[in-house]
């Protein structure tokens, strides 16, 4: 998705996948010493000058830029401003696994312990998208959202790639946070 939005901006990317299937990604997130030997065997050897992590939850899975000799963008560092902005109302982060939502949920404490931040895990959810067309991921979504604000959430954080879409930036109801897309944006930003 990364690499699609970067080529419509002309932008020439190349998209290294850590694994074949989200279940087998999230799998490896229990395997630091696995994901960072993956990560070393399938990115290393590529030598580009700038590596965009547009996953959440590898951004959060290892000290990428520490391991990579090119400049590293990665989301993490979006989650140190994101938090802190939160207003008093309720606020839900939806992660693909288990691993980012304990990562988010001890940063939110830390960042702003008396906010009303909430974190789900919803793999299921990223796996049903991805059998889905993309008007019915978008259709889809959309539902999401508005249930979510049903259920009193102000704001809805897209911590997952997968739940990300341009087309979500113009709802004013809930309030949608979308750290991936906006990293890419301010990426693309530096190249013009």
């Amino acid at each position: 998705m990364g690499k699609a939005f970067l080529e419509e901006r002309q932008i020439e990317s190349t998209a290294i996948g850590i694994s074949s299937s989200p279940p087998e990604t999230a799998a490896l997130y229990h395997h630091p010493r696995k994901l960072a030997q993956r990560f070393e065997e399938k990115v290393q050897p590529q030598n580009y000058q700038h590596l965009i992590i547009y996953c959440n939850s590898l951004s959060f899975a290892g000290s990428w830029s520490q391991r990579y000799p090119g400049k590293v963008w990665e989301l993490k560092s979006a989650y140190q401003q994101i938090i802190p902005r939160l207003d008093a109302q309720p606020a839900l982060a939806l992660t693909a696994e288990v691993q980012l939502k304990n990562k988010l949920e001890a940063l939110a404490h830390r960042l702003k312990p008396e906010g009303k931040l909430q974190v789900e895990a919803r793999l299921d959810w990223v796996q049903e998208l991805e059998r889905l067309s993309p008007e019915e991921q978008v259709k889809t979504t959309r539902q999401y959202l508005r249930d979510f604000y049903a259920q009193g959430y102000a704001t809805v954080i897209l911590a997952c790639t997968h739940f990300e879409n341009e087309l979500f930036a113009d709802l004013k109801r809930p309030r949608v946070v979308q750290p991936g897309l906006a990293m890419l944006k301010r990426f693309v930003a530096t190249r013009q």
